[in-house]
């Protein structure tokens, strides 16, 4: 089947190329019968690779779903593929597990992917991201105020586990030109009913952001590639410095704060969050920047996401786990420790990993970046003193339509769609009479704001992410 195309199209790079592995080695495709994946599985068949698809029904866009399970049959069975499919209700699932859509699917399909690549000893599993993709996630990225390394977007390689590696042969390729290149091959391919739907956020970037960014350069996409390529350079050398450093300021109680704090910020920064990130967490750029302010110190604690701390004494930053948490230990729901933080206008990460407030202004904007989220705008006429938040408390009680009310009995009587870790992880948001809100519920008596109110606070709740 060499004959089956004349050449790949320009920016086609090989997986066998990408991978570095000869061109006899086997590749598992993800096959979603998209134009994408469709254009990219031509290519492969084109270009004489030896491959296998694996095709997911994630059970979540019913019959579509199912024609689209039967769409990638009827074309690997006409291409002479093999192919695998697995059909799995992610939404029961992620309702089990307490994980987003997203992120439930996610598992699943790369869980299905590995296991096929073991079993049929495929080392290479091809993935059809494009350049307007990475744009996609670039602007994604930035827009949540992301590190170097969220700006590097989607890398063309990376490893899976010990033995196997990702590969993006047609991320060079714009979405434009892939769907050119089906139509001048008469490719037949589905299209995710889900795509149009803007109550997404990369839906909402695809349809309104892109096309603004292409009226002002057309090839807004490419430049993003080479924009990515360009800093994916300067993380990796700034990371392997950085490894180099850690290794040398390191010691069998922690890190040396004194040569740490001494460092250039891109280097303490990445060392802290590979250090982290080894004790169990995954730190953000508010927590980097809170531990280098301790060990610039010279004492502190910070809590960090999965019920990490990280403690400055003596001159050594080191890392522990409170395996009281509620996110670490269902049975230990009621011995977390008490924790009070005061309210400050931005962001407030707070303690436990039980996810992160927004005070002010521009607190709206974050429901259009995070979708596990929830905000409310009060009246700061109606807020007695300083506003400070705390976890729950045995006891707990709101002032609603007149009645002091139990906390716990409106937390089970709204039956909120969180899981009872995400439940337990609720912020209390006080002032001195009490409790104003806690997200889910509707606040205090007379503390929301009403239209012409003169002044008002917006607060914004991001869940905490469910490991």
């Amino acid at each position: 089947m060499n004959d089956f195309i004349e050449m790949p199209p320009e920016g086609y790079r090989s997986p066998h190329e990408l991978a570095g592995l000869p061109d006899n080695v086997p590749v598992l495709l993800g096959l979603s019968g998209g134009a994408d994946s469709t254009a990219l599985l031509h290519i492969l068949v084109g270009s004489g690779v030896k491959v296998t698809a694996a095709h997911i029904n994630h059970c979540i866009r019913g019959a579509e779903a199912d024609e689209d399970e039967a769409f990638c049959r009827e074309m690997c069975e006409k291409l002479r593929v093999p192919l695998e499919v697995l059909r799995c209700d992610v939404p029961a699932e992620a309702m089990k597990t307490g994980e987003g859509l997203e992120e439930a699917a996610r598992r699943i399909r790369y869980s299905f992917f590995n296991k096929i690549m073991k079993e049929r000893h495929i080392p290479i599993l091809v993935t059809a991201h494009n350049a307007d993709d990475n744009l996609e996630t670039l602007l994604f990225n930035i827009s949540r105020g992301s590190s170097t390394r969220g700006g590097c977007g989607i890398p063309p390689v990376r490893k899976e586990g010990r033995s196997a590696v990702v590969v993006r042969p047609i991320l060079g390729l714009t979405k434009k030109e892939i769907i050119e290149y089906c139509d001048s091959h008469g490719l037949r391919y589905v299209t995710d009913s889900t795509n149009s739907d803007e109550n997404y956020s990369r839906n909402r970037l695809r349809h309104k952001v892109l096309p603004e960014l292409r009226r002002l350069n057309p090839d807004a996409a490419g430049a993003a590639i080479r924009f990515c390529d360009s800093l994916r350079e300067d993380d990796a050398y700034l990371t392997s410095a950085a490894e180099e450093k850690k290794q040398e300021i390191t010691t069998k109680d922690g890190l040396l704060t004194d040569p740490l704090s001494g460092l250039p910020r891109a280097l303490s920064a990445r060392i802290l969050f590979a250090a982290a990130k080894e004790a169990g967490a995954a730190p953000e750029r508010h927590h980097l920047n809170a531990m280098l302010d301790i060990a610039a110190e010279g004492y502190g604690s910070q809590s960090l996401p999965g019920g990490v701390t990280a403690h400055v004494r003596r001159g050594i930053l080191s890392f522990s786990r409170d395996d009281r948490t509620p996110a670490r230990d269902k049975k230990c729901r009621d011995r977390q420790p008490e924790w009070e933080i005061s309210a400050k206008n931005g962001e407030n990460p707070l303690p436990y990993g039980s996810g992160t407030l927004f005070f002010g202004d521009n607190a709206e904007n974050c429901i259009g970046i995070y979708n596990l989220s929830t905000f409310i705008t009060l009246n700061t006429d109606r807020i007695k003193g300083k506003i400070s938040i705390r976890n729950r408390r045995p006891g707990d009680v709101v002032l609603i339509s007149g009645m002091h009310k139990s906390l716990r009995k409106l937390l089970c009587d709204a039956h909120l769609p969180l899981t009872a870790e995400e439940r337990r992880s609720l912020p209390v948001i006080c002032d001195e009479n009490g409790i104003i809100w806690v997200p889910g519920l509707r606040p205090r008596d007379g503390a929301a704001a009403q239209k012409g109110d003169p002044d008002i606070l917006q607060i914004a709740y991001i869940l905490p992410k469910t490991n």
